[in-house]
């Protein structure tokens, strides 16, 4: 079973100034005024206004707020191999770039997602803004930061070795292995994708030991909703339902349906293949969801975390019952994993984890 981990300064280059863009309670939201903190001081440091980027990703955050589709934007990214390739692929997709689609999956995205006027707009502008910040600072931001952490990299890939295809394994027959993006600028959450034959996800680059396993946990997280999410809908009758990220909106108890259903899946499969990482992954959920700082957390029994864990997730008794048969007759090999390839091209999104 391979892994592939991959760091990409043009998928860093997307999030990083996607995490300038403040979208409000949204579960696809990468807005980190931590990180802009950061990024500021760098910037100040060679002589570069730290504000510009916010200035010009304010200009689009109005029409990407209430429209959906565009949170497609996401995953784009992680369909090209350069920075050149994204440029040219987003070109198309705004119609700035006239002729044949320069990849066969950038056809599907703007009939289904960026058809509209609006949608065009912000992905020319958003194009515009990329190119500056890459010539301008991220480039060479981006080698610096990425030599730094490369004993990092290798020990998250130690850990995956050893404790990721054994919770995956399951859920990866028929399949070729891992893509894990570890991205510099994802400041919070994950993304999750199918790609051909292997379950992918982004997730944060650790910057340090103590925050290897919470990227891990984020990166199991999101595969788990490659397999779990249509079961999911399926099972609440809403098969062809798609959730709204945006908090309060129409259809954002859909999102909110799978990420639980995705929380208590995974506690499951940790208790049960890897016990010995389960106090963490409940201390790690729980911190995240707010319960307080991990210290006076993990004072907490085992049994209490568990059921502290349990009413946070707030899922009925029937739904319960039914993530357990179904992770049950998951480890039994009973249970068919959902055919994600439904369309032309070998790919499948998943829109964002809150992982809280």
């Amino acid at each position: 079973m391979e892994i592939i981990l991959r760091t990409e300064v043009h998928v860093d280059l997307f999030f990083h100034c996607l995490a300038h863009m403040d979208i409000g309670q949204d579960a696809s939201s990468l807005y980190s005024q931590a990180y802009m903190g950061r990024i500021s001081r760098e910037k100040i440091q060679n002589s570069l206004d730290p504000a510009w980027l916010t200035g010009e990703m304010n200009k689009i955050k109005d029409i990407y707020i209430p429209d959906q589709k565009l949170r497609m934007v996401n995953f784009l990214p992680f369909q090209f191999m350069n920075v050149e390739q994204l440029l040219e692929g987003l070109k198309w997709l705004s119609g700035d770039l006239q002729g044949n689609s320069p990849q066969p999956f950038l056809l599907f995205f703007r009939q289904r997602y960026f058809s509209s006027p609006g949608a065009q707009s912000f992905l020319r502008t958003l194009t515009e803004i990329l190119v500056v910040e890459y010539e301008t600072f991220y480039r060479e931001f981006w080698k610096r930061q990425n030599g730094q952490r490369m004993a990092l990299k290798e020990r998250f890939r130690t850990l995956f070795e050893e404790s990721g295809l054994k919770l995956l394994g399951p859920a990866l027959k028929g399949k070729k292995g891992v893509v894990i993006y570890l991205c510099l600028s994802m400041t919070r959450n994950g993304r999750g994708f199918s790609s051909g034959d292997y379950f992918g996800a982004a997730v944060k680059f650790p910057e340090q030991e103590n925050e290897i396993l919470k990227s891990f946990f984020m990166s199991i997280h999101e595969m788990t909703h490659l397999f779990l999410d249509e079961w999911t809908l399926r099972q609440s009758g809403h098969p062809d339902t798609t959730g709204s990220t945006l908090s309060g909106s129409e259809r954002y108890d859909i999102h909110l349906l799978k990420e639980k259903a995705v929380l208590y899946a995974d506690y499951l499969l940790y208790k049960k293949i890897l016990p010995i990482l389960l106090t963490d992954y409940l201390l790690t959920f729980l911190e995240l969801s707010g319960e307080g700082d991990r210290g006076n957390i993990a004072r907490l029994l085992p049994t209490k975390l568990e059921k502290l864990f349990k009413a946070r997730i707030s899922l009925t008794a029937k739904t319960v019952q039914m993530l357990e048969t179904f992770i049950g007759n998951l480890l039994n090999s009973r249970e068919s994993v959902p055919d994600m390839q439904k369309e032309k091209f070998d790919w499948q999104p998943m829109i964002p984890g809150t992982f809280r």
